[in-house]
């Protein structure tokens, strides 16, 4: 699994310039939290007062209360999910940008060994995972665990013992779910790299489709879709396995929590120790813990996504170039002359056997000077314009 500090990095980076959107998107959640805690009590106290034979104005009064604050909970809603999307889509904008910029400053022997479709999925399929990372995870999983910690504090304030059952399944449903992220996250991370295999190996077959015919390699290429695809599968199942023992997981924890809270309500409320409305309220805020246990399982799915993600992005940017990048000549505006003395030239990326290619080159070209150059195949033209546009530099 990722270090916390890798994620904290990426947020801190990537969200400072947005500090102002990040408080509203805080301010409204966590007041769409606070009305989504208080809202049962309003119906409690209209249970007990109907049941106790209170007049029709003051139901309808607590009715109207009730209203009010399950629209305005909406609205809170609707407005921070726009503030969420506007920060996700702005901050991995920054990243893309970022790191397609760090990649085109990278030498030729990189981009020989990775295709343009790989790349461009790496770039933005890895970054479009992090969307929700970066609007969301903290601000959700932070308010996510408060609405949890202020339904236990009123299911106490009901029944120490209702209370004290619910902090116990609880706990162990986040247990397995944090168990369960660190699992499937490797899942993820190979599902990932086989996408970009696979995209890599699309473009290319697209963009070289006549030659495929010509060569008559159709028949090697539907081969070789097979064998990305075959690579592919068992870890996609594997990472939607993870996802499906998650959602499982929460299934049959919320089953026993409701068994639990109708065993134990209906024999507190036989016993006078709870009312009826008292009994709907922990039964209400039951049914609460299941919108946080599962916001928070969705952001464990979330986060396995997001730290295969990251995982790769960090990868990317640790690779450095061949072509050192400190230089202070600065080009003439005009035609430059071409001066080669003993010119030695040898591949030394990944993809090459290091073989000599130039040896012992002489050669002088003055300005605004036109050369041909002449050769079998084999025997270094495009190696030497490669070099007079720095696409890799000599020994």
């Amino acid at each position: 699994m990722i270090p916390i500090k890798s994620y904290w990095r990426l947020l801190k980076t990537y969200l400072r310039p947005y500090r102002a959107r990040v408080v509203v998107l805080t301010t409204l959640l966590f007041s769409g939290i606070a009305l989504q805690v208080i809202n049962p009590q309003i119906i409690r106290i209209f249970i007990d007062r109907a049941t106790e034979g209170t007049e029709l104005d003051a139901l309808l009064g607590i009715s109207v209360v009730f209203i009010l604050i399950a629209v305005v909970q909406q609205a809170l809603a609707v407005i921070a999910t726009y503030f969420a999307q506007q920060i996700g889509w702005s901050a991995t904008n920054e990243l893309r940008r970022d790191l397609a910029d760090h990649l085109l400053h990278l030498d030729m022997g990189f981009h020989k060994t990775h295709t343009p479709g790989e790349l461009v999925e790496r770039i933005d399929g890895d970054v479009t995972a992090l969307s929700n990372f970066f609007s969301q995870f903290v601000i959700h999983v932070v308010g996510n665990v408060a609405l949890l910690v202020g339904v236990l504090f009123f299911l106490f304030r009901e029944s120490v013992l209702i209370g004290t059952s619910l902090v116990l399944f609880s706990a162990a449903t986040l247990a397995v779910m944090v168990k369960m992220q660190e699992v499937a996250t490797d899942w993820w991370a190979r599902v990932k790299a086989h996408k970009a295999t696979f995209y890599g190996f699309l473009g290319e077959v697209v963009g070289s489709t006549e030659d495929i015919r010509g060569l008559g390699a159709g028949r090697f290429m539907v081969r070789r879709f097979t064998q990305i695809t075959r690579a592919w599968l068992p870890d996609e199942v594997r990472g939607r396995w993870g996802w499906s023992i998650l959602w499982g997981t929460n299934i049959v924890v919320f089953v026993a929590g409701t068994a639990i809270v109708f065993g134990l309500g209906s024999w507190l409320f036989e016993t006078d120790v709870l009312t009826l409305g008292s009994v709907y309220v922990v039964f209400h805020y039951t049914e609460m813990l299941r919108h946080p246990l599962d916001r928070i399982r969705h952001q464990m799915e979330d986060m396995q996504k997001a730290a295969a993600g990251i995982s790769r992005i960090q990868n990317l940017f640790a690779i450095e170039s061949r072509l050192p990048h400190d230089g202070t000549e600065v080009l003439p505006s005009g035609p430059p002359s071409i001066e080669l003395s003993d010119l030695d030239f040898s591949y030394v990326d990944d993809s090459a056997d290091g073989d000599r290619v130039l040896h012992g080159l002489n050669l002088s070209l003055e300005a605004g000077k036109v050369l041909g150059v002449l050769g079998r195949t084999g025997s270094g033209k495009s190696s030497l314009a490669r070099l007079l546009t720095r696409l890799y530099d000599p020994e």
